[in-house]
């Protein structure tokens, strides 16, 4: 009977396992789309960003580097291989380049360092059962989690570790709060160009500062992660979608994969970004805030 009983108790726990090891192939895919796109991008047009690199006072030869470290560990991320070396290589991209090529666009700049916090999770909590290294690798851990294993028996450091995740992804939120007090006037006409009262600036402004600030000090995160998410999801697919830039209703697939990797201009890479947003916004809800947030503190975590 207690045999049975347990296997009722498993039969019951296993899917809810498997969805959120589903989620968090989600997750890892949306956190590596941007990245295996614009490598392919760069690739073939490289003088494009060669130029760009230049204009900022660095070598255009690093277009050369960065195209297999955006391909590499873009796919590496979303196959969950390696996963751990490929959360510390993008980790790194998101902050560098950012702060060097997005330092005069606030929103671009703070959504990729809210990547940042993602890959952060990824690298504290790993891929999740749905990869390659939970298949394969030893301990479930890649080459850095078998190097640096002393890292996850150090509780106090992968705490910090997840508050400072935490704060990255909350960043992007908060910011474009004070964007938007800062430039009432201009917000105000965009909503009016899109039919909405201008008065609704003050609704979104508190909303950004009240949940972003929820996320950040950990009070419950996850309702809030999911209400951010459904926001950015709004954002990606419709104040930035991408499907008249790419011709998604109007042009055959042929034409939409040549507009994916060759065309330039449009909202494909503020899409990307959300979409990234999300795959961060994923991974807290998954794992949950961390010890150092008031969600454990009020015995909700």
């Amino acid at each position: 009977m207690t045999d049975q009983a347990h296997r009722g108790t498993a039969a019951v726990a296993t899917p809810q396992i498997d969805v959120m090891n589903i989620v968090l192939v989600l997750a890892r895919f949306c956190l590596a789309s941007e990245f295996i796109t614009y490598g392919v991008r760069k690739f073939l047009h490289p003088d494009n960003i060669s130029n760009l690199i230049n204009a900022h006072g660095l070598p255009g030869n690093l277009v050369w580097l960065v195209i297999p470290w955006q391909v590499g560990f873009g796919w590496a991320t979303f196959l969950g291989f390696q996963t751990r070396l490929a959360a510390v290589a993008l980790f790194g991209f998101c902050i560098i380049a950012p702060s060097i090529f997005w330092i005069d666009n606030l929103e671009n700049l703070t959504r990729d360092y809210a990547t940042a916090g993602g890959f952060i999770f990824l690298f504290v909590f790993g891929p999740g059962r749905y990869s390659i290294d939970s298949q394969f690798g030893r301990n479930g851990r890649d080459v850095v989690g078998n190097m640096f294993a002393s890292i996850w028996n150090n509780a106090a450091l992968i705490d910090w570790l997840v508050v400072f995740g935490r704060a990255l992804i909350a960043l992007p939120f908060l910011a474009d709060a004070v964007k938007k007090i800062l430039r009432t006037g201009t917000e105000q006409a965009i909503l009016q160009t899109g039919g909405i009262p201008p008065s609704f600036i003050y609704v979104l402004i508190a909303a950004e500062i009240v949940l972003g600030l929820m996320l950040l000090v950990g009070f419950k995160s996850k309702p809030v992660a999911a209400i951010l998410m459904v926001w950015s999801a709004v954002l990606a697919f419709d104040l930035h979608s991408p499907a008249g830039f790419l011709g998604l209703y109007t042009e055959p697939l042929s034409t939409m994969a040549w507009n994916l990797f060759n065309k330039n201009g449009g909202t494909l890479s503020s899409f990307y970004k959300d979409i990234e947003v999300i795959g961060a916004l994923l991974m807290l809800i998954v794992h949950g805030p961390g010890r150092i947030s008031m969600d454990v503190r009020r015995g909700a975590g």
